[in-house]
Order: structure tokens, then C-alpha cells, then sequence
């Protein structure tokens, strides 16, 4: 899958990424947190910190770790790698 900014949506995962690194999820041990009113597990908050810096590097991922609240809420796009879908964004 391929992860990328949203249409009209400029800087969406870099904009997630600060915020995962502001947000204080240390103090939660492994107990569902709050992240900007959406309920993550800390490991999943830690993931994504993990991970998005290879997103933005313009790396790919096999399968998509990005909870849907975070998807709708950034305006982030998640793409099957499909035959199809590498014709149309090579028209662009």
C-alpha cells in the first residue's frame, strides 16, 4: 500500500507526526490512550511514530497500520498497489 497526503491536503502525515511526538503517551503503559480526542493503543501511537518517517521518505508499506479515525481526520490517503492504480498516478 502506498500512504500519501491527501488531495488538497499538503503536509497531512508530517502534521500527524508532530503530533504523535507532542502528545504524551509514555504514561499510559499499554492502556488505550487519547490522541487529539481519537482512542489509540500506545503501542499503535508508537508504530506510527516508528513508521511515518519512511512514509514521508517516500517508502511502502505491505499493509496499511494507520487506524481509520487517523485516515479521515488528517485527510490521508491509503492506495492498494495495484496495476491500475500505478497507470493513473503516472498520468499525473
Amino acid at each position: 500500500m502506498e500512504i500519501v497526503d491527501g488531495l488538497g491536503n499538503e503536509n497531512a502525515l508530517q502534521r500527524l507526526y508532530n503530533d504523535l511526538i507532542e502528545c504524551d503517551h509514555r504514561n499510559y503503559g499499554k492502556q488505550v490512550c487519547i490522541f487529539k480526542g481519537i482512542k489509540l493503543r500506545r503501542e499503535e501511537v508508537e508504530e506510527l511514530i516508528d513508521r511515518i518517517p519512511h512514509l514521508l521518505k517516500g517508502s511502502y508499506m505491505a499493509r496499511t497500520v494507520f487506524p481509520e479515525a487517523l485516515i479521515n481526520k488528517y485527510g490521508i490517503e491509503v492506495h492498494e498497489l495495484t496495476k491500475e492504480y500505478y497507470e493513473e498516478r503516472n498520468k499525473k
